[in-house]
């Protein structure tokens, strides 16, 4: 009888086991590891801004870059918890949380003269990422465009599909719409061919009568 709780016991270990590495969080590519156990996302690349004050340790004393100052991530610490930065050629460790890629929300941290510098950076990045946009979409060329008495969303939806298709990276750029719920479009007919994604969607915003704009997430049509 004992040798037999014996058993049963063991099996159930083993079941147990074998349930808690079924739920188990898998692990992803470059994911740190917390010592919860629990995995963290990798930080993105490039920029950030500092949420508070940090006082970096230089071998000539020690220099304090104030909350909103902007930082260039290296790379993330072995603990976690910590990532390597740079700014003003001097690197410095902080604490992951206390960095950011929201501009607005370390703005809210930052001195006067830290939030003009932000405010600036932040515009400064979204010219280049319309002008970016832009550039991509003339480069995208396709091959036909046939359509009669087409919806616009239908039209929008082929043109995204034929632009990720047309893109030797994939991605392709995306066009959106902003529209009100109430707006009359009417149905669209094109015969286009070797033409840019720039130049089928100017064609569809002269035809519909719609505005068209680029933004640092794609083309957008607007009423």
């Amino acid at each position: 009888m004992l040798c037999l709780v014996i058993v049963t016991c063991a099996l159930g270990s083993s079941v147990l086991g074998q349930e808690q590495t079924a739920n188990s969080p898998a692990p992803q590519p470059n994911a740190t590891l917390s010592p919860g156990g629990l995995t963290k996302q990798p930080l993105a690349p490039g920029y950030y801004f500092l949420l508070k004050r940090v006082a970096a340790k230089t071998d000539t004393g020690v220099i304090a870059f104030r909350a909103g100052t902007q930082v260039y991530l290296i790379r993330e610490e072995e603990d976690g918890e910590h990532c390597k930065v740079k700014a003003d050629e001097t690197e410095f460790t902080v604490s992951r949380f206390d960095i950011t890629k929201n501009a607005g929300l370390a703005g809210k941290y930052a001195v006067p003269r830290q939030k003009v510098e932000i405010q600036r950076r932040s515009e400064s990045q979204q010219v280049k990422g319309f002008q970016a946009t832009r550039a991509k979409a003339q480069k995208i060329v396709l091959h036909s465009v046939e359509f009669h008495d087409a919806a616009l969303r239908e039209v929008v939806a082929y043109l995204n599909e034929q632009a990720r298709q047309s893109d030797p990276n994939g991605g392709g750029v995306t066009v959106n719409l902003e529209l009100p719920d109430a707006a009359q479009i009417p149905p669209i007919t094109l015969s286009l061919h070797d033409v840019t994604l720039m130049q089928a969607v100017r064609a569809i915003a002269q035809q519909t009568n719609l505005g068209l704009r680029s933004e640092n997430y794609g083309l957008v049509l607007f009423r």
